[in-house]
């Protein structure tokens, strides 16, 4: 009776440490986002967002488009600033639509530090305040490669927020 007792307490003990597993090994998850996720801005003034990405490992590129309401805002001549974690050796273009910005960015070939990892800001983008309304800014047409030209690790289930705009 007592060894059945006792086989009992230590079934249940188990089924207990096994149910109640570890979070330490949860995995963080991939995510782009326009920051921050509202602004308001009067006709005629500028405001930047900041286009950021948590959790990312071996990223060599990026290309993307920001789409936005071009009824009520609009990009100002040289509305891209590269994060300074790209450092000296990176190539980029942007190309500025009445609806959009198209942007890539890169490290050259052979740069010493060619891979960006965890939390960092790829770039600034300022937009101007068109006409009074409101505009979504979404994040479209995203690439994320590695230094092999490969999607980086966990881009199948990247997490993608956008922001908006109020233009007064």
């Amino acid at each position: 009776m007592k060894k059945s007792v006792n086989l009992i307490i230590i079934m249940l003990l188990s089924v207990l440490m096994f149910s109640c597993g570890s979070t330490g090994n949860k995995k963080e998850t991939l995510k782009i986002k326009i920051s921050p996720s509202s602004q308001t801005v009067a006709v005629g003034d500028e405001i930047s967002y900041l286009v950021k990405v948590e959790n990312v490992k071996d990223l060599f590129a990026v290309s993307l488009e920001i789409v936005f309401n071009g009824s009520f805002v609009e990009l100002p001549e040289n509305a891209l600033t590269v994060g300074s974690v790209w450092g000296n050796e990176v190539i980029s273009t942007s190309v500025q639509e009445i609806d959009r910005l198209n942007v890539a960015i890169g490290f050259m070939q052979g740069n010493s530090n060619d891979e960006l990892e965890g939390d960092v800001t790829l770039f600034e983008f300022t937009i101007k305040g068109k006409a009074a309304g409101e505009s979504d800014l979404f994040i479209y047409n995203l690439t994320m490669i590695d230094d092999d030209g490969e999607d980086i690790e966990d881009f199948a289930e990247i997490e993608i927020a956008g922001s908006s705009v109020t233009v007064q």
